[in-house]
């Protein structure tokens, strides 16, 4: 509570949501795969940037071989705030410079829609990306092939 304490007041929220990751391992074909799922905090681009940069840290120290992150980022400001995965990650949304609205809901302090990714190691490829039409929920799947090098 105290660290939420403070980020409250670093941050001038009357709230900031705790946000976590979850990580699991997962075998394909005697491969070993570290999957993490996150939805991350809508607040502020600062807090999302320690978040981000908190992620990166995490993967790149992760001893598995292939890494593979999912979920919202909602980052919701502009499509640079991935700049922190690029290096040593290939995100989904956003390859090629192709951005997926992926959220579908209507909030008018968002400036862009491209909120979810899948973000992977470089020893993952990438193709077959697409959303997938839904009004299950205020987001969209966002879909790819994931093939192990």
């Amino acid at each position: 509570m105290k660290n939420l304490n403070k980020l409250t007041a670093k941050y001038g929220k009357k709230l900031v949501e705790p946000r976590v990751y979850q990580r699991s391992v997962v075998e394909k074909d005697g491969k070993k795969i570290a999957f993490y799922n996150t939805h991350l905090s809508y607040e502020s681009t600062k807090i999302r940037q320690k978040q981000f940069k908190a992620l990166a840290k995490v993967m790149r120290k992760d001893k598995t071989p292939y890494k593979v992150l999912v979920g919202d980022f909602n980052a919701d400001q502009n499509t640079t705030e991935w700049k922190t995965f690029k290096k040593n990650f290939n995100i989904t949304n956003g390859k090629d410079g192709i951005w997926r609205d992926t959220f579908i809901g209507e909030d008018p302090t968002m400036n862009v829609n491209s909120i979810d990714n899948i973000i992977t190691s470089k020893n993952i490829s990438i193709s077959n990306i697409h959303t997938i039409k839904s009004t299950a929920s205020d987001h969209v799947p966002l879909v790819a092939d994931l093939t192990l090098k």
